[in-house]
């Protein structure tokens, strides 16, 4: 499941604007709130303690970090900073800062000019379209997995049944093993139907086809990461 996490910033102070580098030099730190179904607990079990304190580097936090930062990317706050943790498993982290990030700064009409300056934080590791990615190919798995048991009495989908054929190109070349099966069922199930494949070969197919779906999307979106960054060198 995706874990919404919250996350505010507090400034404490402007430290310096350059001009010349366009980077902002900034004292801050955010309020970062999310929950977490592993650190749960109920308070008559344990004394009637509601709430705990961890090391930061003790639990999962997300990786956040400052995205137009103009230093290397470290670690927001440090390792003997404590995090907040309620028995409902509601997580608040304080991570405070010293942040330097890039600002286009215009100064056509200096001195009365006004700038406009961004901290832009994202999860480092994850992005959006990979907590998709990574949740469409589960669910694909799940389902894949769960076809596979299914025994020749379950009907397949006519579209599905049609697409494989339309890929296998199963109406242009018929075999002597392209005889189709038939399953007599009873009256009060479906009435007889043409069977062209196994539950075992349909999951096989898509298994591929699904493979080189999610093969190509990965492909193309580290291609669209590096060539950009090539092409700026």
């Amino acid at each position: 499941m995706p874990i919404e996490i919250t996350v505010d910033l507090y400034l404490l102070a402007i430290n310096e604007v350059s001009e010349a580098k366009e980077t902002l030099k900034t004292t801050a730190f955010l309020r970062v709130v999310w929950n977490d179904a592993f650190l749960q607990w109920d308070p008559t079990n344990y004394g009637g303690i509601k709430r705990a304190f961890w090391l930061q580097g003790d639990v999962w936090k997300p990786d956040i970090a400052l995205k137009n930062s103009n230093l290397d990317y470290k670690e927001l706050g440090v390792q003997t900073l404590n995090i907040i943790n309620s028995n409902d498993g509601n997580i608040s982290w304080y991570p405070f800062h010293v942040f330097e990030s890039t600002c286009t700064i215009d100064i056509k009409y200096f001195p009365f000019d006004y700038q406009t300056c961004y901290l832009k934080f994202q999860a480092w590791s994850y992005w959006k379209s990979e907590t998709i990615c990574s949740t469409l190919i589960t669910i694909f798995a799940l389902s894949l997995l769960r076809m596979s048991s299914f025994d020749e009495t379950v009907a397949k989908p006519r579209v599905l049944v049609c697409f494989m054929r339309c890929l296998k190109c199963k109406s242009c070349h018929k075999g002597p093993s392209d005889t189709p099966k038939r399953v007599t069922r009873t009256s009060d199930e479906s009435s007889t139907s043409d069977v062209e494949y196994s539950w075992t070969e349909v999951v096989n197919f898509l298994d591929v086809v699904l493979f080189v779906i999610f093969a190509c999307i990965h492909v193309g979106s580290a291609l669209g990461c590096f060539l950009p960054a090539q092409l700026h060198l």
